[in-house]
């Protein structure tokens, strides 16, 4: 009886664990180009009003609803050169959360070198 117990809590546990890795992240944030710069948002609430923000020289803000699959895409009037700093944040009217942290292309020289 003993033995039964132990497997089933253990049959149970690897259960929710495979769930929990399948289980999508969290609301994320994807650059897919530069000029102009064009934003993906993934796992986002559906339906959410998600508001996004682009910080390089200068802030800009675009607002996109998310599909019913949490996904949208937005796009700002401005490029940002490959060897250029910028950060995105995003808030959803539902309370999804996504930041990028300062991206910058890691293949640039330095010309005063």
């Amino acid at each position: 009886m003993v033995h039964v117990r132990i497997v089933s809590i253990l049959v149970l546990g690897l259960a929710l664990a495979g769930m929990a890795a399948a289980a999508p992240t969290g609301p994320r944030l994807q650059t897919t180009d530069r000029s102009p710069v064009v934003v993906r948002g993934t796992n986002f609430r559906p339906a959410e009003r998600v508001t996004v923000v682009l910080d390089a020289e200068g802030r800009w803000h675009r607002t996109a609803t998310a599909d019913a699959s949490g996904r949208f895409t937005v796009q700002f009037p401005v490029s940002v050169p490959m060897c250029d700093d910028f950060r995105l944040q995003a808030f959803g009217s539902k309370g999804s959360r996504a930041m990028t942290l300062p991206q910058r292309r890691t293949t640039c020289s330095n010309p005063t070198m």
